[in-house]
C-alpha cells in the first residue's frame, strides 16, 4: 500500500501572527518604560527643582567669548534641561531650525570675503559658510576655531555636526527660532534699506551689524540735531551736499517736516530720514516718521557735524535693547501657565526652568515677558502636551500656532520700538524753525558727503 505524503505545514501564518504580538508586546512595555521615566521625574521635580550647570556649561561660562554687561540674561537661566523623550525630539528639530534660519541668514545678508568664504555679521552673532560649511560664532569672538554650532547644509538638506549643546542661552535660540518660524511662513527677510525700527522688530540681536547703533543715534536725537544745526548753519531750508540733500518744511504754525534724501549712484532718489515735528504750549514732539539709513551714512552725517562743528552723540548701542523689550503675556499663554500652575500638573520635561518665571509672577501677577521669554514658555507648553499624551494618552491643553502668538507679540513690540526711538524735546532744547535769511553755498569739502 503506498504512503500517501501528507502535505507541508505552512507556518508562515502562526509565525506572523507571534511576529505581530512580540511587537505589540514590545511597543507596549517602551510606552510603561516612558511613561514610568516622566512620572518619576516629575514626582522628584516636583518637591524640589534646582538649577544646575554642566562641567562644559562651567567652563563656558567663565571663559571671556561671554558678555557680561547687565544686558544678558543672569547666568542661572543657563540650565541644563533633563533629556526626556519629548525634549529630545524638541531641541534635535529645533537645532534643525536654527541651522535654517542660519543658512538664510548668510544667503541673504552674506558678504563675500577674499578667502572666499561668506559671512553675515549680525549685531550679536557671526555667521559664516566656507563651501558647504556653515558655522555660528559670537560677533565678539577672536577664535572662529570654536563655533558654537556648526553644520553642512545644501538647498534641501542640513546635517549638524557640532550641535550647540548648552552653549546658547534660551533666549539666543528662540532668536533664531523666530527667525525660522518666519520664513516657514513663506515670509521674506526684510531688506538692509528697510526702516530699521523694521528690521530690529523682524531680527531683534540678529539684525545686521549697526541697526541697533542707527537706533540709538535718533534715540539719542544726534540725527534730528545735525540735520537741524546744518540747515541753521548755512540759513537754508533746502540744501544740497554732494548727494545729500536737507529739507525743512513748515506746515502750519505747529507742525512741520525735516528730511533727509540720498541720490544713489544709479540716479534714484529715496527718503532716507523723514522727521516729524509738532509743537503744543509744553512741549515739542519729535516723531521718526520713516527711516531708511544704514551705519555707515550715520558715520557720513557725523563726519558733517565734525566738519560744521556740530557736537555728536557716539554712544554705545545695546545689541539687545528690541530683544530685551517686556511685553504683556499673551493671554493664550497666560491661560495655560494659570491651568498648570493651580493644577500642580507639570510634567518633569517641561517644570525644568521655571523658577525663574514663577518667582516673577509671584511677585507681580502682571508680569511682562520679552518675544524671546514668551517663545520659550510656549515650547515648555508644547513639551507638557507631549509628555501628558505619553503618560495619559491625551491632553486638554490647545495650543495655537506659535506665529499667531509671535504676530500678536511684534505688534506689540513694533509699538513699543517707535515710542521707545521717538522721544520728546523739551522747549529749551534747540528746536527753532532754521531761518530763511540769505542763503550760504556750502564749502567745496562738503561735496564730497557720497557713498
Amino acid at each position: 500500500m503506498q504512503n500517501e505524503t501528507e502535505p507541508p505545514i505552512d507556518k508562515s501564518v502562526d509565525e506572523k501572527d507571534e511576529s505581530i504580538d512580540e511587537l505589540a508586546e514590545s511597543d507596549v512595555l517602551k510606552r510603561r518604560r516612558r511613561q514610568s521615566e516622566i512620572i518619576s521625574d516629575t514626582i522628584e521635580d516636583n518637591k524640589t527643582f534646582i538649577e544646575k550647570l554642566s562641567s562644559v556649561n562651567k567652563d563656558f561660562l567663565s571663559s571671556n567669548s561671554v558678555p557680561t554687561d547687565s544686558s544678558w540674561v543672569n547666568l542661572k537661566q543657563v540650565t541644563v534641561y533633563k533629556q526626556t523623550i519629548p525634549r529630545r525630539f524638541l531641541e534635535a528639530k529645533q537645532n534643525q531650525d536654527i541651522a535654517f534660519a542660519a543658512r538664510e541668514l548668510v544667503k541673504t545678508y552674506g558678504v563675500e570675503q577674499d578667502d572666499g568664504s561668506t559671512v553675515y555679521r549680525a549685531d550679536t552673532f557671526l555667521i559664516k559658510k566656507n563651501k558647504s560649511t556653515y558655522s555660528i560664532h559670537r560677533r565678539q569672538a577672536t577664535n572662529l576655531d570654536n563655533p558654537i554650532m556648526e553644520f553642512e547644509a545644501s538647498q534641501y538638506h542640513i546635517n549638524i555636526t557640532q550641535r550647540p549643546q548648552d552653549k546658547f542661552l534660551p533666549i539666543e535660540r528662540q532668536e533664531f527660532l523666530m527667525v525660522a518660524d518666519t520664513l516657514k511662513q513663506g515670509k521674506e527677510l526684510p531688506d538692509l534699506d528697510e526702516d530699521p525700527r523694521k528690521i530690529a522688530n523682524s531680527l531683534s540681536s540678529l539684525s545686521p551689524d549697526g541697526t541697533h547703533k542707527i537706533l540709538e543715534s535718533f534715540k539719542s536725537l544726534e540725527v534730528f540735531k545735525i540735520l537741524t544745526s546744518t540747515l541753521s548753519t548755512f540759513n537754508s531750508h533746502d540744501l544740497v551736499l554732494g548727494n545729500y540733500r536737507i529739507t525743512y518744511t513748515s506746515n502750519d504754525e505747529n507742525s512741520s517736516d525735516i528730511k533727509l534724501f540720498k541720490t544713489e549712484h544709479n540716479g534714484t532718489t529715496r527718503v532716507a530720514v523723514h522727521l516729524e515735528l509738532s509743537r503744543t504750549d509744553e512741549k515739542m514732539n519729535h516723531q521718526v516718521h520713516s527711516m531708511a539709513i544704514t551705519s555707515l551714512e550715520i558715520d557720513k552725517l557725523r563726519l558733517l557735524a565734525t566738519k560744521l562743528q556740530i557736537p555728536t552723540i557716539n554712544s554705545a548701542a545695546n545689541a539687545h535693547a528690541t530683544r530685551d523689550m517686556t511685553l504683556p503675556l499673551h493671554p493664550a499663554l497666560a491661560e495655560v501657565w494659570n491651568l498648570l500652575e493651580s493644577s500642580l500638573r507639570w510634567t518633569s520635561g517641561a517644570n525644568q526652568g521655571n523658577e525663574g518665571f514663577r518667582e516673577r509672577f509671584q511677585k507681580d501677577p502682571n508680569a511682562q515677558l520679552t518675544l524671546g521669554e514668551q517663545s520659550q514658555l510656549y515650547f515648555k507648553f508644547l513639551i507638557q502636551t507631549k509628555e501628558e499624551i505619553i503618560i495619559n494618552g491625551k491632553t486638554d491643553i490647545v495650543l495655537p500656532p506659535l506665529s499667531q502668538i509671535t504676530e500678536d507679540l511684534k505688534f506689540l513690540r513694533e509699538q513699543s520700538i517707535n515710542n521707545f526711538y521717538s522721544p520728546r524735546i523739551n522747549l529749551n532744547v534747540q528746536t527753532q524753525k532754521p531761518t530763511q535769511k540769505e542763503s550760504r553755498n556750502p564749502e567745496p569739502q562738503f561735496n564730497n558727503l557720497e557713498v
